[in-house]
């Protein structure tokens, strides 16, 4: 677990900040005055420090600075805090060698952001020098050779410090014309390009890696800005796209997977001619162990750990139907044809109300599961039914309020009812849900214009714990489902 320290003086602000942390998972120390902070950041050598400027005995400033002239915690991480975002306050902070700033009340997706990235940073560092220590010339014990293909961003040295750690050899170029010539005298296992390079045609590239290296995998990492160029090298046969931030063991998972494929596609034969049959060109016990991997890492990566053992079961997909579950589905329409106009700024608010979203359901215990264009389908798993359903209408409550925030008209609606959930897929795996409780909250969602809504399964569920009124019905199958405008809590 990563540990945060957190040097503020105020109670109420340490009170928020720590909760909030370690509701993502940090583990958190604290110290409440600067000395107390470069003691304690010396002591224990968190992972990063959140560094309060205003602080007493001595300030962030001198904190910071104290903290970067150790040789034991120099390169940790210190993102500084302020509530007096005052003219020159940031490059006072960075002056004083802190990594970055934010300004308080904390705006948490974008402070999250921060910390994620520093942390990843960090991380990538700490690879490379381990690599280092080891002797520039030494290849990893692990025999694999990669390429990294990337220009000299934060996001290619996280890459390639990801899979250093690994035990890989990793070489990073800036260009195609460099990559060729480090491919020319020791071919490597696996090839990872940036489609994202300026002035690079990443299919064009992609093309020009598989004549060189026809039988290995080439992995293509990118922004979302460069989403398309990932899509177009996809249909042109690259293995995957991996987006930051890379998580090592996904990483691990993802190139040991197309490793073993290219593997067995290079061995001769079985002397035994229907040994292949209906399988391409691995046997049948390889494909089976690779998907079999394949599926265990999704479900790991989507599903949570209850219903992972469900899954383990039945040996088999797709899996059972699921009973005690509530869906909440929600939608921007103003903001989707905004993007489909290529209003620029509509992509910014998207990102802030979906970064916004990934805390919310965090806190409600709601797990997303299916994205259709705008529309984000979640489910909420519970002890009950019941209960899973109050926890979508305070997640659905929730991002109402959000939405307003920035000025969005929000649709969304919430169905109690089972749903039969599995992983489709050959290239890419996806889990999703289907049956008649999706079918019902989508339909609801966009049979409104604005606000969070609840079918009259949900009501039922609810009454008490729910102010609703009637929105009238919407049209089923043999009849019509009434639909309840909610208002809020009661």
């Amino acid at each position: 677990m990563q540990r945060i320290l957190l040097v503020e003086d105020n109670e109420m602000n340490r009170d928020l900040i720590s909760r909030r942390l370690k509701r993502r998972g940090y583990a958190v120390l604290i110290a409440t005055d600067g000395v107390d902070g470069v003691e304690t950041a010396t002591r224990e050598k968190p992972d990063l420090i959140l560094m309060d400027i205003a602080l007493p005995l001595i300030d962030g400033y001198e904190a910071t600075r104290l903290i970067k002239a150790n040789a034991d915690t120099r390169h940790t991480p210190v993102i500084g805090l302020s509530a007096h975002a005052m003219s020159g306050d940031a490059d006072r902070a960075l002056d004083a060698g802190c990594d970055d700033y934010d300004t308080k009340p904390i705006e948490w997706p974008r402070l999250l952001g921060k910390i994620q990235t520093l942390l990843e940073r960090a991380e990538a560092h700490r690879a490379e020098s381990v690599a280092a220590d080891a002797g520039a010339d030494q290849a990893p014990g692990s025999g694999i050779r990669l390429l990294v293909l990337g220009e000299a961003t934060m996001r290619t040295e996280m890459l390639a410090g990801r899979l250093s750690a690994m035990g890989h050899g990793v070489d990073t170029v800036g260009d195609v014309d460099a990559a060729f010539q480090k491919l020319a005298p020791q071919p490597h296992d696996a090839v990872f390009l940036d489609v994202a390079i300026e002035g690079l045609d990443g299919a064009s590239a992609l093309e020009a890696l598989k004549a060189q290296l026809p039988d290995r995998p080439i992995f293509i990492f990118s922004t979302l800005e460069s989403a398309a160029d990932a899509s177009l090298c996809l249909e042109r046969g690259a293995a995957e796209c991996v987006v930051q931030p890379f998580r090592t063991e996904e990483l691990r998972h993802r190139l040991d997977t197309h490793l073993e494929l290219a593997r067995h596609r290079s061995r001769p034969p079985a002397p035994d001619p229907g040994a292949h049959a209906d399988r391409g060109d691995a046997p049948s016990g390889v494909h089976a162990d690779v998907t079999d991997r394949r599926v265990e890492h999704l479900m790991r990566a989507l599903l949570p750990p209850a219903w992972i053992d469900e899954l383990r079961q039945l040996h088999k997909l797709p899996p059972r139907q699921l009973d005690d579950l509530a869906l909440l589905q929600w939608d921007l329409p103003a903001l989707a044809e905004r993007l489909a106009t290529g209003d620029a700024t509509a992509m910014t608010r998207l990102q802030r109300i979906a970064v916004g979203f990934e805390d919310i359901a965090e806190d409600h215990g709601a797990q997303v599961v299916d994205i259709d264009n705008l529309g984000v389908l979640v489910m909420v798993p519970g002890a009950d039914q019941r209960a899973a359903a109050l926890a979508a209408v305070k997640a659905g409550l929730a991002l109402h309020g959000l939405a307003e925030d920035t000025g969005d008209a929000l649709r969304a609606a919430v169905h109690a009812g089972p749903v039969v959930a599995g992983v489709v897929g050959h290239r890419t795996w996806r889990f999703g849900l289907w049956g008649g409780s999706v079918t019902l909250v989508q339909q609801a969602c966009h049979s409104v214009t604005r606000g969070l809504h609840i079918t009259d399964t949900a009501w039922r569920l609810l009454q008490g714990r729910v102010l609703a009124e009637s929105a009238g019905s919407l049209p089923i199958e043999g009849g019509a489902l009434p639909i309840f405008r909610v208002e809020s809590l009661s």
